[in-house]
């Protein structure tokens, strides 16, 4: 079944990409507001909605709208990976838009750690997996520099991100 808040038509708009050329607030505030809606999706001219307006308010609103929704979803990561939730974790990196406005590689700016380097601090096999195959790049440097294999402690863990980088 097509999501019809996400169809696009013959130049590639969607309903988003129409309220925003159309400088409609209300249309999009409703439209942002939608659980399914993905701002992320480029039309035949390559634009987001985003890129789609010249009107500095409308492009100001989507911006709003959009840290807001990546405020919550990085929330609802953080817990998700906190409590382990792998189901969770599953449906907000399989959602396009998360994939989109969130990078599972990015630096926490408290630790300066990826979430990938935390969990092979806590030597979590499990996770250290789960995040590999999501998408966690064994080769991103914490803050300090240190590489993933340099903190995996373990063995195992040596071993998983050794396989990561193509070493056996």
């Amino acid at each position: 079944m097509v999501d019809s808040v996400n169809i696009q038509d013959d130049d590639g708009n969607t309903p988003l990409h129409l309220a925003v050329t159309s400088s409609r607030a209300d249309v999009i505030t409703y439209l942002m507001g939608i659980d399914t809606i993905n701002d992320c999706i480029v039309n035949k001219q390559g634009q987001q909605p985003m890129e789609a307006s010249s009107n500095m308010d409308i492009v100001q609103l989507l911006s709003d709208l959009r840290t807001k929704f990546v405020e919550v979803k990085a929330n609802e990561l953080r817990l998700a990976f906190e409590t382990r939730d792998f189901n969770k974790l599953e449906s907000l990196l399989s959602d396009a838009r998360v994939k989109e406005l969130l990078d599972i590689n990015g630096t926490d700016p408290l630790t300066g750690d990826t979430v990938l380097l935390e969990f092979i601090k806590k030597n979590d096999v499990q996770m250290v997996r789960f995040i590999l195959k999501h998408g966690g790049d064994p080769f991103k440097r914490n803050l300090n520099g240190r590489l993933p294999i340099d903190s995996a402690l373990s063995p195992t863990m040596r071993k998983l991100i050794k396989e990561s980088y193509g070493l056996s």
